[in-house]
């Protein structure tokens, strides 16, 4: 069964974040607001530098 026809290749590196998901309190759009994203990020760069 071909579920995925025209499907990207993926590459897998170690380490390497590759899609996160949320279920936010009351669905809220978090981040639509670009800040958001932007601190998102930053912290999980932080978590990752504190883990090595």
């Amino acid at each position: 069964m071909l579920l995925h026809r025209n499907s990207q290749k993926r590459i897998y590196l170690d380490n390497a974040v590759y899609f996160i998901t949320f279920k936010t309190y009351d669905n809220y759009p978090y981040f639509k607001e670009q800040i958001f994203c932007d601190l998102f990020i930053k912290e999980k760069i932080m978590q990752n530098n504190e883990t090595i």
